[in-house]
């Protein structure tokens, strides 16, 4: 059952299929977990970034994917990933979804990253 659960949340954090079938999957599991089961990482975080950037994923399903993974006890963010993630899932107080933000927070992880 853990199992299950981690390789949803491995599936969500790298967006693996639509938000929506991982968000349905996922709410046959609590929010809250005593400690994080999955961790996103620099990496992931470049990636999914990167589908954005491409045209793969609309910004839509990228505000979508960052309210998900935003709210859930189960997945361990970084600070600065915490940040940009916030800002995702919330473009109304944010300002809206660009393709230069997303780039600029591509370059901040890269930096992070070295």
């Amino acid at each position: 059952m853990m199992t299950d659960r981690k390789q949803l949340l491995l599936d969500l954090i790298l967006l693996r299929g639509k938000t929506q079938d991982i968000k349905k999957e996922l709410s046959k599991y609590s929010w809250d977990s005593v400690s994080p089961i999955v961790k996103i990482d620099t990496q992931s975080m470049i990636f999914v970034l990167t589908k954005y950037i491409k045209g793969e994923i609309s910004t839509d399903e990228l505000e979508e994917w960052a309210n998900l993974v935003e709210c859930r006890d189960d997945i361990e963010i970084p600070s600065l990933i915490q940040e940009f993630i916030f800002e995702l899932a919330n473009p109304e107080i944010n300002g809206d979804i660009t393709k230069k933000k997303v780039n600029d927070y591509v370059k901040a992880l890269e930096c992070e990253n070295i």
